[in-house]
Formats: C-alpha cells, sequence, structure tokens
C-alpha cells in the first residue's frame, strides 16, 4: 500500500475539522492523531502542520516571502518586496520572514513559493567569476 503524504494527511485533516461541528473538533483531532500513530506518521507531524498551515494560507490568500539581505531593510524597501510579491502571486497578503546574512555583502534574495530572485551582490560576482573563467 502506497504511503500517504503530509499533505494528503493536512487536506483530510482540514476538511475534517472543517466538517466537524466545534464540540467535535477535539474529538476529531484526537482521533486524527491516533490514525497517525497507526500509519508510523507522528513523526512527520511537524511536516503535517506546516502543509496544513499552507493550505489555510492560499485559502486566505497569504504569501509567505523569506528576504535575506546583507543589512536590515528599510520600511520602504520591505514595502516594495511586498508590493512585488503580492503583483506575482496575486496574493491579499505577504509576510515578509526576514533575515539578515552579511555574506551576501549587498542586496538581498527573496524566496516566496516555490520561486528564487537572487538580486545579491554574492550572486552577482559569481557569476562575473564564472564568465572569467570560460573565457
Amino acid at each position: 500500500m502506497k504511503k500517504l503524504s503530509p499533505q494528503h494527511y493536512a487536506r483530510a485533516l482540514k476538511v475534517a475539522l472543517e466538517e466537524a461541528g466545534e464540540a467535535e473538533r477535539e474529538h476529531t483531532l484526537d482521533r486524527f492523531l491516533n490514525i497517525l500513530s497507526e500509519d508510523m506518521m507522528l513523526p512527520r507531524a511537524d511536516e503535517i502542520i506546516v502543509a496544513l498551515e499552507r493550505l489555510y494560507d492560499i485559502e486566505e490568500g497569504k504569501v509567505h516571502a523569506h528576504v535575506a539581505s546583507a543589512t536590515v531593510l528599510s520600511e520602504e524597501e520591505k514595502q516594495m518586496i511586498s508590493v512585488y510579491v503580492k503583483e506575482k502571486t496575486d496574493a491579499r497578503m505577504v509576510v515578509l520572514e526576514e533575515q539578515e546574512d552579511a555574506s551576501l555583502i549587498g542586496g538581498a534574495t527573496v524566496r516566496y513559493e516555490n520561486r528564487l530572485i537572487d538580486g545579491s551582490i554574492k550572486r552577482t560576482l559569481e557569476k562575473l567569476s564564472t564568465a572569467l573563467k570560460t573565457r
């Protein structure tokens, strides 16, 4: 029998919770945890939770964007990134998760959905180095 992915379990839990009344939700979660245990999927519970959060984010029109920059971003830069991601994804809301990474030298990288935009000086220098080596 083919093993189900965390995404399958997340979809099943979402449907079960939506169909359960307020009073039945705790019982539904207990039953779900028992199923995970029987299927030996408890070690992957974190992945299932992440998949469930993604399902709710999609439903709410929310996109998470991970931004790494060499220095702290200004409010204007954050706003520009949020607007860009909204336009590219048709999201209603963008949640920026920021991280400083001095190894980028300058610029930033932005990851959202399955996309990566690399506007770092580090990447530019790597491409220049590769181009010079191939000549």
